[in-house]
């Protein structure tokens, strides 16, 4: 379980197409039958999540184009290797999911799936507020 999350506080936003762009690549490219797996640093586990980080922050020395292919490998500019091959089969295929996000740090990759919407589901007396109907993510 705690090989899954992360608690690194900077993400790079990718969207859905770009980042189809970068597991292809990657699966057609000489090398590695490994890449895309391993972490270039790890995240502390113990590192309390700090809210200043946005998931669409841009890291200093990252261009617009944000990731990059190196071999069979997606390399960010500090030299961490993106975890694309961890995504399954499909998930680039579901018109629901815009964007990915990438840890900068570990590598490890996240998206908004079913089980984000199950939580949502879950707390919504809590998301939402009795008197407006309005959702948190409508006030942003």
């Amino acid at each position: 379980l705690f090989s899954q999350v992360c608690n690194c506080d900077r993400y790079l936003k990718v969207s859905r197409e770009r980042m189809k762009q970068l597991v292809e690549g990657s699966r057609m490219a000489p090398g590695d039958g490994d890449a895309g797996k391993r972490p270039s640093q790890g995240c502390d586990a113990t590192v309390p999540v700090c809210n200043t980080a946005q998931p669409g922050d841009t890291l200093h020395g990252e261009g617009p184009e944000g990731p990059e292919l190196r071999g069979a490998s997606v390399v960010l500019a500090g030299g961490t290797v993106l975890q694309v091959a961890a995504i399954p089969p499909g998930v680039l295929d579901k018109a629901e999911l815009t964007d990915f996000y990438c840890c900068t740090r570990c590598g490890k990759v996240f998206w908004e799936g079913s089980h984000f919407g199950r939580v949502v589901s879950q707390f919504q007396d809590v998301l939402v507020s009795a008197r407006d109907k309005q959702s948190i993510y409508e006030l942003s």
